[in-house]
Order: C-alpha cells, then structure tokens, then sequence
C-alpha cells in the first residue's frame, strides 16, 4: 500500500476514535440509569469480598468484572464512572478485532471491519453499560486472536501461549458461558491440527479446568435460580435462532426496522449466490475459499450449539446478550464473506452497514433514555406530592431505578416484598393472591390516605382490588424522553 494511502488511513482512524470515544463519553454521561446497572452498583457499593459474595449469590456470576469494579469505583462513586471501564474494553475489544481480521486480509479492510464492528448497535449497547458484556467481548476477541498465534500457526511462542492461559483463567472467572468458548477452541484444534498441538492445549486446560472447579458449588443453585418450567420449546429455539440477525443487523423494533433487515439478510444471500454463480465455484473451491476463517467458523458453531442445548436441557431464561461471547467470531466471519469479491463490493457494503448502524445507534440513544424517563418521572412526583403519600410500584424492575432519581419525602414501596436488591426471579415481582396484596397495604400503608400507584403493566387482580377500595383523583402515563415506554401513574384515594 503506498505511503500517502496509509498515511490518510492513519488518520481516518485516528478522527474515527476520537470522534467514536467523545460520543460514547457523553452517552456515558448523560443517558439514563437502569435496573441492570443498579444491581451492578449494589454489588460493589462496599468491600472486595461483598462484591464477591454478591457475585455469586446475587449476579449468579463468577466474581472477575465485579471485583475490577469493585475495586475501580475505590476512585470515584459516580455512575458515569462506573461506565468507564466498558469503553476501555469496547475499544481494546475493536483492537483485536482489527488484529484477528489482519490475519486473513489488508490493513484497509481490517480497519474498516474495526470501525464496523464498533459501530455496531449491539456493542454500541454495552459499550458503556455498567454490566459484563464488554468486558466478555473483550475476552472472546483477545482469546480468538492468541489461541490462533499459540496453536494455529507454526511459529507458536510461549507468550501467546501464556496470554491466552491467563485469558482462559479471567474469562471463566467473568462469565460460565466462558467455559464454551474454550471447548470450541479445543474441538477446532483437534480437528484442524491433530493431536499434537490439542495435547498442548488440552493439558493447560486441565489447570484451567482445576481452577475453575470452585465454581461448581455454586452453579446448581444459580441453574435453579434461572429456571422457567414455562418455556415453550419451539417458541424457545426460535428465540435462538433469531440472536444472530439480532446481533449483526440490531433487535431494535423501529417502524421498518425488521424490512430493512430482512431486506439486508436477502440481499446477502443473493449476493452470495451471485459470488458462487460469477466464479464458477464447486462445492470443494468454496471450502477452499473460506478456509482462512474455518477455526473461526468453527468455534461459532460449537459455542452457539452448546449454549443451545445448555439452555434447553434445563429451561433458562433467555436473551440475546448471552451469546455476546460468539460475537466477535460471528462479526469477523460475516464480514469475512463482503471482502470476497472485490474492494470495489466490499466498499459498497461498508457504506451501507456503515450508514444502517449509525442510523440504529442515532434512533436508539437520541433520547439518552433506554426504558422508562425515571428522571423525569421523580420530577414529576417530587413536584405534586403531599407528605405520608407513598410511592406504591408494581415491578421491582422500575422501583430501584425509580429510587436512584427520586430525592422526594415519601417512602417507596413495592409489590409484592420491600423494594430492595434481594430480588431472585420475575416471579418474585408478581403478587401471588389477594391474600398478600392485603397483607402489604395492612403493613405499608395502614396511615396513608391515599398515594401513588406507578406501572408498566396491567394485573387484573390488583386493578380489581384497587376498583373496590380506592378512587383514582389522578391518572396520567409519563412519557416524556421515552418516546415510546410510558409509565403509568395514578393517584388513589382510599374509600371512607
């Protein structure tokens, strides 16, 4: 590549992370808080050791990201920067995205995949949260890439070998679904290089294995904990199968978001086909063209076939967010394919995904608000209540970050137990029988006239109960920044 090209490449990148890292600063700074978040407050708002305890008997976690914190936010207590570290890991995560894409292709291609990958709306997301997901991202990017220098090139040394050791260890210690990406890294070597390198790597993960063998006592309870009888099987597996469109073309639900998306996956696949037709290409040549990314290939599979069956065989909850370790794999792989047919084509499709992130990430952050405007709504109260008028929440969910905004006089309470961070399932927010509804308004609101009733939801129960012994003087839903989540809240007065 000719100087002058690199030289204007150099500061494309360099505008590119400054601009990059300004947005996610002020995004950190001023975007509202959420549940999520507070639970990671909660866990390291005291000692080291509470944070671990907290860990595992709260986060159903393994103590690394929690203990980092933990031991970061002994500089400063304040949310913005307790956001921090997830932008360090975002952009170290983008880093080693540019060096695993730089194995197989050029420098211009790797930055561009680099700027791509942190554009994309699902880093975007964690990018600056105050949860673990950046920082797994981070491990499963730096993993890939020293697991390929320590035993898939022929010119392995003992420092590769040792970083992705100690990744191993810090990525096992972060997230259990670790353990997953360290099985589809030991199957892909023995599939690709035979035994001899997969020795190596099978007996330093035997040390890794012992380590992380005090874990064990703690993940039949958590399984338990996780556990949802409930889950219809097909509706589960398609959930499934729905995470990798959401993870590389975004699972927002905007007015033409999902035809653009489809629009997006079938152009792909015709293009695709167009490749196979133009070239000529027999089943053997395209294997041979994609060989440079098998192992990458590889390790999605098996980690995604792995979670699968985990979550099905014992009925977990859950979400997207827990396949953050195949991203990187997946990201590099998918864009792998958009550099196949020329730089003219592969150009074309960065412009686009360029432009559709940017247009997602916009749409979502515009508001600096990701559920509810609990900001606005505390203001809200604060500015009409009267004294021995409690705050009465149906969701736990939207008391704790009701809580961090609201600096009112009246107590909060919330359905069915105290609002508090001892919280173990989504059955734990739902009254059970009118028995305890009773019980609660007996305990709590024995004195008050009348109060504050905020919900998302409406529980036919609890809405028939209010009926019969209260009169609504105020009802209004609270969007504000929101946009498009409204929080209903209503004055009741007790019947005479």
């Amino acid at each position: 590549m000719p100087t002058k090209k690199i030289n204007k490449l150099n500061i494309s990148v360099i505008i590119f992370f400054i601009i990059y890292l300004g947005v996610l600063l002020v995004l950190a700074k001023h975007t509202l808080t959420w549940v999520d978040e507070l639970y990671s407050l909660h866990t390291t708002s005291q000692d080291l050791s509470f944070a671990i305890k907290e860990s595992y008997y709260f986060e159903a976690q393994p103590p690394v990201y929690f203990g980092l914190l933990n031991l970061w936010r002994n500089f400063s207590d304040s949310l913005f920067f307790a956001r921090l570290p997830s932008i360090i890991f975002t952009i170290l995560a983008g880093l080693f995205i540019y060096k695993i894409f730089r194995i197989f292709s050029n420098k211009e291609s790797s930055v561009f995949v680099m700027f791509l990958f942190l554009m994309n709306p699902f880093i975007i997301n964690y990018s600056f949260e105050v949860r673990l997901y950046s920082l797994i991202i981070f491990f499963s990017a730096s993993s890939t890439y020293f697991y390929y220098k320590a035993y898939l090139t022929e010119y392995k040394t003992n420092i590769n070998i040792c970083l992705h050791t100690a990744i191993s260890i810090l990525g096992v210690f972060t997230q259990y679904l670790f353990v997953f990406l360290l099985v589809a890294q030991a199957i892909t070597l023995l599939n690709i290089k035979g035994w001899r390198k997969f020795r190596t790597f099978f007996i330093i993960h035997i040390f890794v294995a012992l380590i992380f063998s005090v874990n064990l006592i703690f993940i039949p309870t958590q399984i338990a904990f996780n556990k949802n009888e409930a889950l219809v099987d097909l509706v589960y597996v398609k959930d499934f199968f729905y995470t990798i469109p959401s993870l590389l073309f975004s699972s927002t639900k905007y007015l033409f978001h999902s035809i653009i998306k489809l629009g997006i996956i079938f152009s792909y696949i015709i293009w695709l086909l167009y490749f196979i037709k133009k070239k000529k290409l027999s089943l053997p040549a395209i294997f041979q063209i994609i060989n440079p990314i098998n192992f990458l290939l590889y390790i999605t599979l098996v980690v995604f076939l792995s979670i699968l069956i985990l979550f099905l065989s014992f009925k977990l909850n859950y979400t997207s967010r827990y396949m953050a370790i195949i991203f990187p794999s997946l990201f590099v792989s998918f864009l792998f394919t958009l550099t196949l047919y020329n730089r003219k084509q592969f150009i074309l499709w960065f412009a686009f995904l360029s432009v559709f992130y940017t247009f997602i990430d916009i749409k979502t952050y515009s508001s600096l608000v990701k559920h509810f405007d609990y900001e606005r709504i505390a203001e809200f109260i604060e500015n009409n209540e009267e004294s021995n008028t409690p705050l009465v929440f149906y969701n736990g969910r939207n008391s704790i970050p009701f809580q961090y905004y609201y600096h009112g006089i009246n107590k909060i309470v919330q359905l069915p137990i105290p609002s508090d961070y001892k919280l173990r399932s989504d059955q734990d927010y739902l009254i059970k029988d009118t028995m305890t509804l009773n019980t609660i308004f007996q305990r709590d609101l024995r004195t008050a006239k009348n109060f504050y009733y905020l919900s998302n939801k409406e529980d036919e129960m609890i809405e028939t109960y209010l009926v019969e012994n209260f009169l609504v003087q105020l009802d209004t839903l609270i969007f504000d920044r929101a946009k498009i989540n409204g929080l209903r809240v209503r004055k009741l007065i007790r019947k005479k």
